[in-house]
């Protein structure tokens, strides 16, 4: 079992740590300095410290900001941000030739390894090249998080073959790719290995105009199920599972979220937590990522806000209800 679930800190070093702590000039440390000083302590366990980790989908050139002024962080960035948060070393992963300098220069303030390897997960050599790259990068793979996919399709009536492979290739054939890669590289020698996949509700949960990325969420689940049986079977010691997100705002997403403040409101009203963001994401992945969580397989974990939970939501839809000026301005303030 990993150190930091064996028990909780003894008085005696919370004291220590504590009186260590006081003793810096915390307003001029850097945010990775005093994460090192407090994990020094002894007062706080990192769960992925020295685990090696590879997220596809997980960096841009260019970051927009949001009303906060904030970057808009796709899943895959946000989970590679934790995942060095807590200890890991990361290599992050897009299919342009470089990464935002700023936005690596920000990851590599945890305090951990984090390298760029360019890759195309829609291609089965990129997505081969991306497991091995990374490995290399790393010195080893301990756990590998498929994220990278699209939902750009035409509506039904307008369906080609061309619109069907450009999903398939990124959102199926690019994941499977990748993980037999990592299970013919590994499946004899990982050590608490482990694969994850980005699925979504919409594997059970369907959505209009969107029939070619439900299938395809539907058949990523069911292949993971088989590779966690085949897994099992064979005796590895690695373990697969997904995490299916509900709605949030990420750079996918943004645009369509908001360009409509109307729609917005009662988009953000049928969910009964409301409209996520990337980092409301990230916890599951961090679960399926421990060494210690080693009897988890096969299994999607979801986190919709609520959402898959409800046929409809009324109450949400009465919080955000117009007001009865009907003006676009009182609309936007409402809640």
């Amino acid at each position: 079992m990993d150190n930091w679930l064996q028990g909780s800190v003894c008085i005696d070093d919370l004291r220590r740590g504590l009186r260590e702590l006081l003793q810096l000039d915390l307003e001029k440390m850097q945010d990775h300095e005093l994460l090192r000083a407090v994990q020094a302590s002894g007062l706080m366990r990192l769960p992925l410290l020295g685990r090696r980790v590879a997220v596809s989908g997980s960096a841009r050139p260019r970051y927009d900001t949001g009303a906060h002024g904030q970057p808009i962080l796709g899943i895959g960035d946000a989970v590679a941000e934790a995942m060095l948060m807590l200890g890991a070393d990361v290599v992050v992963n897009s299919q342009h030739p470089a990464i935002c300098p700023g936005r690596l220069a920000d990851l590599r303030n945890h305090g951990r390894r984090c390298e760029y390897v360019q890759s195309d997960l829609s291609t089965e050599a990129g997505s081969r090249a991306f497991v091995r790259d990374a490995a290399e990068a790393l010195g080893g793979l301990d756990v590998l998080v498929l994220n990278a996919g699209t939902y750009d399709e035409p509506p039904i009536e307008a369906f080609t073959y061309e619109a069907a492979k450009k999903i398939f290739d990124l959102n199926v054939a690019g994941p499977m790719a990748a993980v037999s890669e990592y299970i013919r590289r590994f499946g004899t020698s990982a050590v608490r290995g482990r694969i994850i996949l980005t699925s979504s509700i919409n594997a059970r949960q369907s959505e209009t105009r969107h029939g070619l990325y439900d299938g395809s969420k539907g058949w990523l689940e069911a292949f993971l199920r088989s590779v966690s049986l085949d897994l099992a079977e064979r005796g590895h010691d690695i373990r697969i599972n997904a995490v299916a997100p509900g709605l949030h705002d990420t750079p996918l997403t943004h645009e369509a979220i908001y360009a409509d403040p109307q729609a917005r409101q009662l988009l953000d009203g049928l969910i009964p937590l409301g409209i996520g963001d990337a980092r409301s994401v990230v916890l599951p992945y961090v679960l399926l990522a421990m060494s210690a969580n080693d009897y988890m397989t096969g299994t999607v974990v979801e986190v919709s806000g609520g959402l898959s939970a409800c046929q409809m939501f009324p109450e949400g839809i009465a919080r955000k209800s117009p007001p009865k000026d009907g003006s676009i301005e009182a609309w936007g303030n409402a809640g």
